[in-house]
């Protein structure tokens, strides 16, 4: 993987990133955590550094939890997502538990 266009301090701070991604793409250990374990870098600095990973393939890698994935790749789509957004923000918990009902209320019932 390419880091061109970053300077050598991003460069340093992205492969830091990288290095915490797990298998199935998500950074599960917190920012503060990995500012412990790495010397010279801050927390702050490893957070304005997360929507950088986000631009990477696949849309979402380095996502925080399922959410925050979901909102990456809904950002990548080229099309209107303000009712994704909309539906990813208020009733992601609802999807997780399938309850279509409450999801949908609230919408034009026609259009779903």
């Amino acid at each position: 993987m390419s880091l061109s266009g970053f300077n050598e301090e991003e460069q340093n701070l992205m492969s830091i990133l990288i290095g915490y991604v797990e298998d199935d793409g998500y950074i599960k250990t917190s920012m503060e955590d990995m500012a412990q374990e790495e010397e010279g870098v801050t927390a702050k600095d490893l957070e304005e550094m997360v929507p950088f990973m986000h631009e990477f393939d696949p849309p979402g890698v380095g996502a925080r939890d399922l959410k925050e994935c979901l909102l990456v790749q809904a950002k990548h789509l080229e099309e209107d997502t303000h009712d994704l957004v909309f539906i990813i923000n208020n009733h992601l918990k609802d999807l997780e538990k399938n309850l279509k009902i409450k999801v949908t209320y609230g919408f034009d019932q026609s259009t779903l």
